[in-house]
């Protein structure tokens, strides 16, 4: 079953839709209805069409998570409009946005205050977590499908962006995350923490061997057990009229987010101060990018924040 985490009521995929209309230019689709995210989470409306934020994080700092409205489909070399517009997102220009080349590992790039130079905000060295405490920076990270982290310290400024992956969170990014921003100064009692859209345990069907990919990076069982399903996979077999629902073997699905949520909390960070979206990539891919739904066609999903001043 779906995790519900505390004060939510909803399960994590198949949202019911909220009465916020959207039109989706870029993909030539109208959504009629946005998905309705969990409470602690609101859609605002931008020059290019919708991002989705926060409220705990927002009383911290400006952060956003985009859409495919946004259409991002390269760097900020290649596409430097697209990516000034995220940039926009919290209020920076081009030039002050930082990311990595995200290769699904556990490295995390630290960007401290006083030692950054312009030359230095250009590279994009691999990572999949970018830290730093430089006032006015933002951090980015791209997804489509693997679950987008925005970190905030309440009272030292401390900001924090996450890719997890399977890869990624089978090796632990995110507490690699929390703790170089403990080496900036942040404590994780003081983390307030955004996890974005994802791939949902509804839809992120996964083959044995990641069970046992968990287990040897040192993941208890207890808890790949609670983040590992098995299911009844359903197939139309053909019938009389259109073809009958006929329950087949069982299909093993990931709850990802839930896996970044207890690693945040046995990181040290609160679990009243984790939000989780709660909305499935896949289920809603004609709101966002799922690169299991698109394949190699898929575009990617920015998740922003920028260091308070």
């Amino acid at each position: 079953m779906p995790r519900v985490f505390p004060g939510k009521t909803r399960p994590l995929c198949g949202r019911r839709r909220t009465g916020v209309n959207a039109r989706l230019e870029s993909t030539k689709v109208i959504v009629r209805q946005l998905p309705a995210p969990t409470p602690a989470f609101h859609w605002t409306h931008e020059s290019w069409g919708v991002a989705l934020r926060c409220r705990p994080l927002s009383a911290v700092t400006q952060h956003g998570f985009t859409t495919r409205q946004l259409a991002l489909r390269g760097g900020m070399d290649v596409h430097p409009a697209e990516w000034a517009s995220v940039a926009a997102l919290v209020g920076v220009e081009l030039d002050q946005l930082a990311g990595v080349r995200q290769v699904h590992g556990r490295a995390v790039r630290v960007l401290a205050s006083g030692k950054i130079a312009a030359a230095v905000l250009e590279r994009r060295p691999d990572a999949d977590a970018i830290v730093s405490n430089e006032r006015g920076l933002a951090l980015v990270v791209q997804v489509a499908d693997c679950v987008p982290i925005l970190l905030a310290d309440r009272f030292t400024g401390v900001v924090g962006a996450v890719h997890a992956g399977w890869r990624g969170t089978a090796a632990g990014i995110v507490g690699e995350a929390v703790t170089a921003m403990r080496g900036l100064g942040s404590k994780p009692a003081n983390l307030v923490a955004a996890l974005g859209p994802s791939i949902g345990p509804c839809c992120y069907e996964v083959g044995e061997e990641l069970v046992t990919a968990f287990l040897q990076a040192g993941h208890a069982r207890a808890q790949v057990d609670q983040w590992f399903s098995r299911v009844p996979r359903c197939s139309i077999v053909p019938a009389g009229r259109g073809g009958e629902m006929q329950g087949g073997e069982m299909s093993l699905r990931l709850d990802v987010a839930a896996a970044n949520h207890d690693q945040l909390v046995a990181a040290g960070v609160s679990a009243e101060n984790v939000h989780v979206a709660g909305l499935c990539t896949q289920t809603h891919r004609d709101v966002f990018d799922s690169y299991r739904a698109d394949g190699q066609t898929a575009g990617r999903m920015a998740a922003v924040i920028r260091v308070p001043n």
